[in-house]
């Protein structure tokens, strides 16, 4: 096929998967858009906000740095001079960034066989039904929401032929997604490794940067956290949630034991789907009889997708190393290659960042390479199935099928769960609305927030869960 067949071959796909795809990301972006902003989180977050820039900047007054988050907050605010107008394009940023994503995935993939755009179809589902994707969708502590797109276009950047403008504009949407949460931290490692491995649009200069301005960044947090408690919010531990100074008490002031149980157990989450927040919920309910459908079906395809996952990785590295020459810098890997060695790293380096609590949430820079992963490694298993005999081309055919219908209920329930929420939120707004208003009685700047948000936590037009049977929601697993 010559050049232009397979531009248009490739344009056709693509638009195909956007079609498929089109009514998953219309139907959460829409959930999203009417979801109300909560009572507990949002208040005293603007309370905070309606002050001087410096104090937002400062890294010392919080355990937590996210300065360009909260500077995002003033400028809305300020800028506009109306405090709905900054709530109204705070939620477009949340909302830009989910559908955003989404569609540069499709992009980058841009299948140009039917295979491909059914293994493109697939990784959409994997990265709304992960737990990292799916708990980052919470108003307004969408931190992680706007550096998950920024991570899949440095990736691009890093896969594309270099140009002069290459290095500035990793090095910006690095300190952008750093700025918004730590997390952000995840692509300076995985831009290491692009460019040890070869990827053309990652130069030295490129690394020397990110490198530096990350010392930089360390080196401002580090020297601000002598008063730093071992344990900044509650953490799982086995089957119970400890509480900060229960956790102290039972591990100590510096625990390393159990800042290494954080990382595993985040990893296992990213991978397996358990636990969630540190709590072993679903072996505890397998345990008592009470496990849901959903609960094994999260699991089940998670791991089945892990382990496909690391067939094919092994796969490709081995392929690449067969033709290694001494200097492992010149060695011809392949992007096969660079996708599974930086999905190796994202899950670790998100991992170790949460080291001292864990929370689903963490997973969602990993989510990004999982997804990605995910797409070469179910493409490389269907094309091994073309030539393959025709009992094998069925047993493993409906295993196929299988994980991706396992995958696409993952996704509903991800639909579900954003529904769920918005109606919890409205709820919120109506049973703790007064409690609040005596409970801050005499701060005045949270009641002036508070009062001016009651319209829009109060509307009865928000989303609310679908009706369906209890099997039904049984086996999507939306609450």
């Amino acid at each position: 096929m010559n050049g232009r067949g397979n531009t248009h071959s490739r344009t056709w796909w693509t638009a195909a998967v956007f079609a498929v795809s089109a009514p998953l990301v219309v139907t959460l972006m829409r959930v999203l858009w009417r979801t109300p902003y909560p009572i507990s989180e949002t208040v005293a977050l603007l309370e905070d906000v309606d002050t001087s820039a410096s104090f937002l900047v400062d890294p010392a007054r919080r355990t937590y740095y996210r300065p360009l988050y909260h500077l995002t907050w003033m400028a809305l605010w300020r800028g506009t001079g109306s405090l709905d107008s900054a709530l109204v394009l705070f939620k477009a940023i949340e909302v830009a960034a989910v559908g955003g994503l989404i569609a540069l995935l499709i992009w980058h993939l841009r299948p140009r066989t039917p295979i491909a755009a059914a293994a493109a179809t697939f990784a959409v589902a994997v990265l709304v039904g992960t737990p990292g994707f799916r708990d980052n969708l919470e108003l307004p502590l969408i931190y992680t929401t706007v550096g998950m797109p920024l991570l899949l276009i440095v990736w691009i950047l890093v896969e594309r032929e270099h140009r002069w403008w290459h290095t500035p504009a990793i090095l910006t949407l690095t300190i952008l997604a750093i700025g918004y949460k730590e997390q952000g931290l995840v692509i300076v490692p995985v831009v290491l490794a692009a460019w040890w491995m070869g990827a053309p649009g990652a130069s030295r200069t490129t690394s020397a940067a990110i490198v530096v301005a990350t010392a930089v960044y360390l080196a401002i947090r580090f020297s601000t956290s002598g008063a730093w408690p071992g344990f900044a919010q509650d953490v799982g531990y086995g089957f119970t949630l400890l509480s900060p100074d229960q956790a102290t008490t039972r591990f100590g002031p510096f625990p390393v034991a159990m800042y290494a149980y954080n990382v595993v157990v985040t990893m296992a989450n990213i991978l397996f789907s358990e636990p969630t927040s540190g709590v072993f919920s679903i072996v505890r309910d397998l345990r008592s009889g009470e496990v849901a459908a959903w609960e094994i079906n999260h699991v089940i395809s998670s791991a089945v997708l892990t382990a496909l996952i690391v067939w094919w990785g092994v796969r490709v590295l081995r392929a690449d190393l067969n033709t290694q020459n001494p200097n492992p810098k010149s060695t011809p890997w392949s992007v096969e290659s660079r996708v599974f060695v930086a999905t190796v790293i994202a899950v670790a380096a998100s991992a170790a960042l949460g080291f001292n609590y864990t929370r689903d949430r963490l997973g969602g820079m990993a989510a990004v390479f999982y997804a990605l992963a995910a797409y070469y490694a179910v493409r490389a298993a269907a094309e091994r199935l073309v030539d393959a005999p025709r009992r094998l081309v069925i047993s493993m055919g409906v295993v196929l099928v299988l994980l991706a219908s396992a995958w696409q209920l993952r996704t509903i329930g991800t639909v579900e769960h954003a529904r769920l929420t918005a109606f919890k939120d409205r709820r919120e707004w109506i049973t703790n609305l007064q409690r609040r208003r005596v409970e801050f009685a005499k701060r005045a700047p949270y009641l002036r927030v508070l009062n001016a948000m009651i319209d829009q936590g109060t509307t009865p037009s928000v989303p609310r869960p679908t009706a369906m049977p209890e099997w039904a929601r049984s086996v999507i697993g939306s609450d």
